[in-house]
């Protein structure tokens, strides 16, 4: 079995956050116990490509000018910091009718 390091470091526990829906089309809420600080989305390869300053405990994060694809959310809240699970984002293109 073989595992995909992100470079992160685990938690001890992250049932203090929750991202919902996953998959997502358009947007994703971010809910924590504790208060966000801040939200960093990567791309698989580990690349930062948006901070969001938050300083809430629920925030949500538009996704829908990003391609379909995985990302990762590290999430820090107060003075732990949380890391949840690959964060799925899936386009739906639209079918046009031809007449």
């Amino acid at each position: 079995m073989s595992t995909l390091s992100t470079g992160f470091e685990e938690p001890a526990s992250t049932q203090e956050v929750s991202v919902y829906p996953n998959p997502a089309k358009e947007k994703v809420m971010v809910k924590s116990e504790s208060p966000i600080e801040s939200i960093s989305l990567y791309n698989i390869q580990g690349v930062l490509l948006k901070q969001f300053n938050v300083n809430d405990f629920e925030t949500t994060i538009h996704i829908d000018n990003y391609p379909a694809s995985v990302y990762v959310l590290k999430i820090k809240s107060g003075t732990r910091r949380y890391f949840t699970q690959n964060c799925q984002i899936i386009k739906i293109l639209q079918a046009v009718a031809k007449s």
